[in-house]
């Protein structure tokens, strides 16, 4: 999962540097050839079939990860539309901060220069972060972790916005930022197999991802409003907290929930 970290750190200086020597039809033409070859990479080297290696282990822990809830059960469940609405609002940080974050951070008072530094520092931070975040699900709720992950996010968010243009803490909100912000898409995963398992994982994920959508298209629309009215992104960051905290409050909901239940939803 670290890669959507790496290819965004690295992915636009590349575009960069392909539209201001070559244009932007040739820049299209590379990204096509590389996505192609990935595409034919992934044919022939990525397998999705472990029964067929020779080895014992592997096909017993295969065939028992093989369980879990149903569709029709998990969609009859209370916990999964807790968790779809969690999973919503923690997802504002993709919709509603990061494609304004380099212009919010120098109307609070950072350089452009020093704005996109701190956008590379949380690409990196997210790589870092994922690895961590997924270690620790090894031995502690992906629910509970993925509200500490929104919790940490929000805070930065009421850093940067109490720095009244201080640099300095700016910046602290920043590194805040960075710790939590990664995690978030490894654990928005891991929190539908802790609560449904494997057995319907991929169609539970498009159905949350569904549920979800109407965040893709209001936060953007938000923020951009309310920059045209107030010429600051001060009261969207504000707006996006105490959406933060509702995710908070349906993830822990949905922990309590399915603390007590197991996979056939008894």
């Amino acid at each position: 999962m670290a890669g959507n970290n790496f290819g965004g750190l690295t992915i636009p200086f590349l575009t960069f540097y392909l539209i201001n020597n070559f244009g932007w039809d040739t820049a299209y033409l590379i990204y096509g050839i590389l996505v192609f070859a990935l595409a034919i990479m992934g044919i022939l080297l990525l397998k999705n079939s472990p029964p067929a290696i020779n080895n014992s282990l592997i096909q017993k822990n295969y065939e028992g990860n093989k369980t879990g809830w149903n569709t029709s059960l998990a969609l009859r469940s209370t916990q999964f539309y807790t968790l779809a609405l969690g999973i919503t609002f923690a997802c504002f940080t993709y919709n509603a901060i990061m494609p304004q974050l380099i212009p919010h951070l120098t109307t609070e008072g950072l350089s452009t220069t020093s704005a996109t530094i701190a956008v590379s520092y949380i690409a990196v931070m997210g790589m870092a972060s994922k690895y961590i975040f997924g270690r620790l699900s090894e031995n502690f709720s992906s629910l509970t972790l993925m509200a500490l992950s929104v919790a940490i996010q929000g805070i930065s968010l009421l850093v940067i916005l109490l720095a009244f243009g201080n640099p300095i803490v700016i910046w602290v909100g920043v590194f805040i930022f960075g710790l939590g912000f990664g995690g978030l898409g490894v654990l928005i995963i891991l929190t539908i197999t802790e609560c449904f398992g494997l057995k319907s994982f991929s169609t539970l994920y498009g159905l949350v991802s569904l549920l979800g959508i109407w965040a893709t298209f209001l936060a953007p629309w938000m923020m951009g409003r309310l920059f045209d009215n107030t010429s600051s992104y001060r009261l969207g960051h504000f707006i996006v907290v105490i959406g933060f905290g509702l995710g908070i409050s349906f993830l822990m909901a949905t922990r309590m929930i399915n603390k007590n239940r197991n996979f056939l939803g008894d």
